[in-house]
């Protein structure tokens, strides 16, 4: 998640119901609550329509976390009302016994960590106005089955979608392995709540760690959580 002093945000979008092709994968300037409170999304600076798909440019210089979070907390909540990530969600989970939350978020992590390869963000490149600078770049859910890869940010998304979906809480987690900073967080991963109705353990589903480390998390400094 981490980035320079200037950022350009991109969103991919593949927006919700059975409409792939329709509307915005940023769709409202809205944030439910966190532990930072409230955050508006960026202003947009522009979008770009192709193969089917919507491509919506947020551009701004040290753009704060809560802002990253919000983009991504909005492709959460656009997954979960798509039945088309529905139907993955119950299928993925479909040999679990009935309210069994913890074997239902084994098996969102191992289809996961199966299915949606690793990939970085787009590469610090030329810009219009001469700059060179690196891209965020958040997908939503439906775009990530799609892709079959995305980073940290795309495999939260997706992870907390398939999650919520099966009826488990989820948390995103955003962590920091520099002590003493307050803008240094660059990772982020979904955390399952366990059992459904009144959770009371929180197992890390961060398939983007090497091998298979359902339930542990990396090292970090600091930490907050976000509800998904």
């Amino acid at each position: 998640m981490e980035r320079g002093t200037r950022r350009a945000l991109v969103a991919v979008a593949g927006v919700g119901g059975v409409a792939l092709t329709t509307g915005l994968v940023i769709w409202a300037a809205r944030r439910r609550g966190g532990r930072f409170g409230r955050a508006a999304l960026p202003r947009s600076k522009g979008r770009v329509h192709a193969s089917g798909m919507t491509l919506t440019v947020y551009r701004q210089a040290n753009l704060p976390i809560q802002q990253r979070v919000a983009i991504i907390q909005d492709l959460v909540h656009k997954g979960v009302r798509d039945p088309r990530m529905r139907k993955l969600a119950l299928e993925i989970t479909h040999h679990c016994p009935a309210r069994d939350g913890r074997c239902e978020a084994r098996a969102v992590y191992d289809w996961v960590r199966r299915n949606v390869r690793y990939s970085g963000d787009i590469g610090p490149h030329r810009l219009p106005d001469g700059s060179v600078e690196p891209v965020d770049l958040f997908q939503s859910a439906a775009r990530t089955v799609e892709f079959r890869a995305g980073d940290c940010d795309d495999s939260a998304t997706l992870s907390s979608v398939l999650l919520l979906l099966n009826g488990i809480p989820a948390r995103l987690r955003i962590t920091s392995r520099l002590p003493g900073r307050q803008d240094d967080f660059s990772h982020i991963f979904a955390v399952a709540g366990v059992p459904k109705t009144a959770p009371t353990d929180w197992l890390a589903v961060d398939s983007t760690l090497p091998g298979d480390n359902f339930g542990r998390e990396a090292p970090y400094a600091k930490k907050a959580d976000f509800p998904a």
